[in-house]
């Protein structure tokens, strides 16, 4: 996946997301072990009754989604006592990366939706949470002029202008809106198409007079050709799909991992001897002096104890929505008037001390 591609990106947080909260759901049913298989006629989905089935999901959100519990968990990754080595942060890390990555699929889904208020109050959570982000220092100031352009600067009819016409469905079709900025970048793709596939007597000229202003226009043109032809116009609609194999491999490293920090003991069996004396030969074989490399050939005293492998202690994240929060507090103690996100914006503070009726009558006068 490269850098730029923020689609594929997106993509992938929304299966981890949707991946996570089905591990926490089978946590507190207590199946987490179990696999997944696939459903068909001669193995039908399983039925469940409905107040079991909101019991059990109101459950896993008073335990894994809420604020109390986000709060319980950092104390509970904060070192204290006697014995900080006991203190884990990885439920922490865990219900902060549910809290974060729930933003991302809400504001995706609310965009295709077109649902511009619920993707503003995402944008409001993220205004405070990139305060606390380090290296965004741009974002960080742009997104909250924009909020508040949106809905305190404009005049109520232009504001509410504005903020509907920045997604739109250009098929006319429920749940497929785009941002405009995105469908230029679109019509950008079919000039390249178009030019790249041409001869080498194309004039650039012609090509962003007529046909720049009328690509929908042509793209339309193929379709209908397709459809007299008898062909049938499939429209791409990038959904997840996720099958039960990936989510098996999810699931068991989940639960390998222990993700939510249940902490559970995993009692290994013992081997037998001829699987010690079978192992015992195979590293010989393997360690004989006419291999080129000899240092990975290490062998312990006691063969039959396993070689002891530091595991590296997963580190605490702080919650960016806390730390946006602080920020912006001890930026208003020491500039109330919040400058910062009122660069170039039409309200000047000392425009609140002018009296206008004075200035009317005593205008004021240049000398030339």
């Amino acid at each position: 996946m490269t850098k730029k591609d923020f689609s594929l990106m997106i993509k992938y947080m929304e299966q981890v997301h949707e991946a996570t909260i089905l591990y926490g759901l089978k946590v507190i049913m207590g199946t987490e072990s179990e696999a997944l298989v696939d459903f068909d006629d001669a193995n039908p989905k399983p039925k469940i009754k409905t107040e079991k089935w909101n019991s059990i999901i109101n459950q896993f959100y008073d335990q894994f989604c809420t604020a109390e519990a986000r709060a319980d968990a950092y104390d509970r990754a904060t070192p204290k006592g006697k014995n900080p080595a006991e203190s884990s942060p990885k439920l922490n890390n865990i219900l902060l990366r549910l809290h974060d990555f729930s933003t991302v699929v809400e504001a995706n889904r609310a965009m295709k939706a077109g649902d511009i208020g619920c993707l503003m109050d995402v944008w409001k959570m993220w205004a405070v949470m990139s305060q606390g982000l380090k290296g965004l220092t741009n974002y960080s100031s742009y997104l909250p002029r924009m909020i508040l352009l949106l809905t305190e600067f404009l005049p109520a009819p232009l504001a509410k202008l504005f903020r509907h016409s920045i997604l739109f469905s250009p098929s006319g079709r429920e749940n497929h809106f785009m941002s405009k900025d995105s469908y230029l970048e679109l019509q950008n793709y079919w000039l390249k198409f178009v030019y790249n596939r041409s001869t080498k007597g194309t004039q650039i000229d012609r090509l962003k007079d007529p046909i720049s202003l009328n690509i929908h226009l042509l793209r339309s043109l193929l379709h209908s050709i397709r459809k007299e032809s008898g062909a049938t116009v499939y429209s791409q609609s990038h959904k997840n799909i996720m099958h039960s194999r990936a989510l098996n491999v999810v699931m068991r490293m989940s639960d390998r991992y222990d993700i939510f920090d249940l902490n559970k003991i995993v009692n290994e069996q013992p081997k037998s001897d001829d699987e010690n004396v079978a192992e015992h030969e195979q590293r010989n074989d393997s360690c004989q002096p006419n291999m080129i490399d000899e240092a990975n050939c290490t062998t312990s005293k006691n063969d039959k104890q396993p070689v002891k492998t530091k595991k590296t202690k997963p580190i605490k994240v702080e919650d960016s929505f806390v730390d946006g929060f602080i920020k912006i507090q001890k930026e208003y103690k020491a500039d109330p008037l919040l400058t910062r996100f009122k660069l170039h914006m039409p309200c000047d503070p000392s425009a609140d001390d002018v009296n206008l009726d004075q200035e009317m009558e005593n205008p004021p006068t240049h000398e030339v």
